[in-house]
This record gives structure tokens, C-alpha cells and sequence, in this order.
């Protein structure tokens, strides 16, 4: 079983247990687009598919 993070104890304090998630992915890095906005896309492909 996986330890979980600090941050998953300090969220258990103050959030009902439906609004804490399942994983966390540390991003370095958030992926923009030409226009400056968050590239989901390759958000997508870059964390969720296993950096």
C-alpha cells in the first residue's frame, strides 16, 4: 500500500472525504498554448500518461 502524502492528512482536515482526490500528480511545469492559455492536451499526455 502507498503512503500517502502530507497532503492528503492535511486535506482530510478540511474537506469532506468526497472532495479529496484519489491521486495528486506533481506538476513541474504547467504546458501553455500559442495563446497563452493551460494546454490540456498536452497536460494530458505529458502527467497522465506516465512522465
Amino acid at each position: 500500500m502507498k503512503k500517502k502524502p502530507k497532503l492528503h492528512t492535511y486535506l482530510k482536515k478540511s474537506l469532506p472525504s468526497y472532495m479529496i482526490p484519489m491521486e495528486i500528480v506533481m506538476i513541474t511545469k504547467i504546458p501553455l498554448t500559442i495563446g497563452g492559455k493551460i494546454d490540456v492536451n498536452k497536460l494530458k499526455e505529458d502527467y497522465l500518461n506516465g512522465k
